[in-house]
């Protein structure tokens, strides 16, 4: 179902995209193809294999908090007014009353780094500045400039959800796993539709509809 579709996780690919994005039309048009590799790149097969430990300490986080609370397992949805739009998050979080997305990352290239402390000098100076969190005065945050904000905005919106626990994991001996809350922007996302529609129509409508 994905194929043919923009889903979430590349809002922000389609968001930065230049004139002639040829990898990035291929790569909606034909799928990403990852069922053919006999072997995956390493970063894909780490956050394969590591996304269940990065779930497991994030629920047992939550459940110390929480008397009701469960993750489910979402699929693709679509978007309601635009079908070509989909999203596919890392889950449903139910806290009680309240309803939302998750998101996990566990990036391969700093698999060993202490992230969740209130500055994180490991990172900044290994000069990672495609990394995805900022320090903050009150800890770190998912940078709004980088894709991974495009992603979870996108998911809220489809999904219909005010909030997205955005997880990044390490696997450190501890102070490995940052749970970011990130409340749904209906100003970002208000200009973020107009250029998902306009890339759908302009390069991938007319591979189907010539």
């Amino acid at each position: 179902m994905h194929i043919g579709r923009v889903t979430s996780s590349l809002f922000g690919d389609v968001m930065s995209s230049g004139p002639s994005p040829t990898s990035l039309i291929k790569q909606i048009v034909e799928g990403s193809n990852l069922e053919k590799y006999t072997n995956l790149p390493a970063a894909v097969q780490w956050g394969i294999d590591k996304e269940g430990q990065a779930r497991e300490q994030y629920k047992k986080i939550k459940k110390a908090i929480h008397k009701v609370f469960e993750i489910q397992p979402t699929g693709l949805t679509l978007c309601g007014s635009h079908a070509f739009l989909g999203a596919s998050s890392d889950g449903k979080v139910t806290e009680g009353d309240n309803v939302g997305v998750l998101e996990i990352k566990c990036p391969y290239s700093l698999k060993g780094t202490l992230i969740n402390k209130k500055e994180i000098p490991e990172i900044m100076t290994m000069g990672d500045k495609a990394f995805c969190l900022e320090n903050t005065n009150t800890g770190q945050r998912l940078r709004h400039s980088h894709k991974y904000y495009a992603q979870v905005q996108g998911e809220m919106a489809i999904m219909g959800l005010p909030w997205c626990d955005f997880v990044v994991w390490t696997e450190a001996e501890k102070n490995n796993i940052c749970i970011e809350r990130i409340n749904f922007d209906a100003s970002y996302v208000t200009k973020m539709m107009p250029k998902l529609l306009a890339f759908y129509m302009e390069h991938i409508y007319p591979f189907y509809y010539k």
